[in-house]
């Protein structure tokens, strides 16, 4: 059995608070935070790779795997930089739903499959279809706070598709760019 990530997951799940920050305090400062946390991040990630003590860098062991360790951590600048993108360039509806996507779909997915998947998705066996169906329905619920029910179900299909493809490209980065733009395109001919 995987080992359960809960640090990892409760991280990532707390993205999701980035579109509450920007539907009050505004997109500006919305950019502005995700940018002092990045930088605090790279910050505190050169003082570990130089072995020296940052208090992010406990929880940042605590969340990283055991492979990302040895270097540079990226995951979460891929993370940040998607949630940043779907902030700039998708209308709020499109970028608040993409976030959601990637926050609660994408965290969920890999819990629940860690936790009770059994069956592996054929072209990923590091993926489970009951943590991919999990993660894609508690997302759709999710994003469709922000849009129409059909938008939702497209773009929440698409970033479980992309999740489930991990392998091959950065999740982090791609779920709400591929889920967004989809959503956007498709908002134009389904009401």
């Amino acid at each position: 059995m995987k080992k359960i990530n809960l640090i990892r997951s409760l991280i990532h799940l707390s993205g999701f608070l980035i579109i509450f920050i920007r539907i009050n305090f505004g997109l500006t400062f919305a950019l502005v935070l995700i940018t002092i946390t990045l930088i605090i991040y790279c910050f505190s990630e050169f003082l570990r790779l130089k072995g020296k003590a940052f208090p992010l860098i406990k929880l940042t062991i605590k969340a990283a795997k055991d492979e990302e360790k040895k270097s540079f951590i990226i995951k979460p600048i891929y993370y940040a930089i998607g949630i940043a993108l779907a902030l700039i360039l998708f209308p709020n509806n499109i970028g608040n739903s993409a976030i959601a996507i990637l926050t609660i779909g994408d965290s969920l997915a890999g819990l629940s499959g860690t936790i009770i998947g059994k069956t592996p998705i054929p072209y990923n066996k590091n993926k489970t279809i009951e943590g991919s169906l999990i993660g894609f329905s508690i997302a759709l619920f999710a994003a469709n706070l922000f849009s129409s029910m059909k938008i939702a179900l497209i773009g929440t299909f698409a970033g479980a598709l992309t999740e489930s493809y991990d392998k091959f490209i950065e999740d982090n980065l791609f779920i709400p760019l591929i889920s967004g733009f989809i959503m956007w395109f498709s908002s134009f001919f389904i009401l």
